[in-house]
Parts: C-alpha cells; sequence; structure tokens
C-alpha cells in the first residue's frame, strides 16, 4: 500500500509539472510569437495533444518529445523564452519515460 501511495504521489507531481510547462509554453507562444500564426500553431497542436493525453489518464506518446525537439531547434536562436518553455516540458516528459 505504502508503494503505491509513494508511486500516486509522484505520478501527481508530475502530472502537475507537465500542465505548468504547458502554461508556460502557452504564455510564451503567447509573448513572443503572437504575430506568427503558423508557426505557434504548430506548437499549440503539440501542446494540446499532450494536454489531451494527460486528461484521458494516458501517458504522452514518446513521438510528443520529437516533435517538441524539433520545435526547440527552430526557436533556439530568435525566440529564447519559447525554447527554453519547450526544454522544460521535454525534460518533464523525459523524467516520465517518454
Amino acid at each position: 500500500m505504502l508503494n503505491k501511495s509513494i508511486f500516486e504521489s509522484r505520478w501527481e507531481a508530475t502530472m502537475k509539472q507537465i500542465k505548468q510547462d504547458l502554461e508556460g509554453l502557452h504564455q510564451a507562444i503567447n509573448h513572443e510569437l503572437p504575430a506568427d500564426e503558423c508557426t505557434a500553431a504548430s506548437l499549440k497542436q503539440v501542446a494540446q495533444e499532450i494536454h489531451l493525453a494527460l486528461e484521458t489518464g494516458h501517458s504522452p506518446q514518446a513521438d510528443f518529445n520529437q516533435q517538441l525537439e524539433t520545435e526547440l531547434l527552430a526557436f533556439s536562436e530568435e525566440h529564447p523564452r519559447v525554447a527554453q518553455a519547450i526544454r522544460n516540458l521535454i525534460n518533464t516528459l523525459s523524467g516520465m519515460g517518454v
């Protein structure tokens, strides 16, 4: 019973962190990319897919991480805040084994 409780606590903490990372990504997108709807749409779609996976109780798929890494490369120089938000999300998902 104790192990299940520890696991549940870690899972809840991880889910909370992912939600915070997703919120940070949304804020970064809205702050740095308001005029670039096409680029922002790609990131928003990945974030929405991750959020939906979490809301339905499913673990995010490994290809989310690959999509985020691709977006990270595209944003790293021109949009450091967006890049940092993506990096945070990648790190959290990696910690889950995704």
